[in-house]
């Protein structure tokens, strides 16, 4: 997240943890966790509302990224959005492996778009 979307997330951490002294918010302390199960956790809830929200039943039109290098700490998030598309990039080049979509996706694997965009670019023409 560049620019001024960056620097409210690092400030809704930091808020989030000066809080969490003060009050015990939570008992997550690491700041990478607060990322996930608090901010990013959040975000999924609100995009599966508004997706059931105007397509009962089915996938509606928000979607998400997620790194198919990510580890577990993806999986709330990902079970979180049963009704949306994921792009995952990080397949190939970067390290991730069709095993690795698979255990991280499981069954929501018919709603994923692999990407493989450093492979692809890697073989093309030298633009440079």
């Amino acid at each position: 997240m560049p620019g001024p979307t960056d620097e409210r997330f690092r400030a809704l951490l930091d808020e989030l943890e000066h809080w969490n002294r003060k009050v015990n918010l939570t008992a997550v302390r690491d700041r990478a966790q607060m990322e996930t199960l608090h901010v990013a956790d959040s975000l999924a809830a609100d995009m599966a509302a508004f997706n059931e929200a105007v397509a009962p039943g089915a996938v509606g039109p928000i979607g998400a990224v997620v790194g198919a290098t990510l580890g577990d700490e993806a999986l709330p998030t990902i079970r979180t959005l049963s009704n949306a598309l994921f792009l995952v990039p990080g397949l190939g080049a970067q390290g991730a492996g069709f095993d690795d979509i698979q255990r991280l996706f499981g069954g929501a694997t018919d709603r994923i778009i692999p990407t493989s965009s450093r492979g692809v670019l890697a073989h093309g023409p030298d633009v440079a």
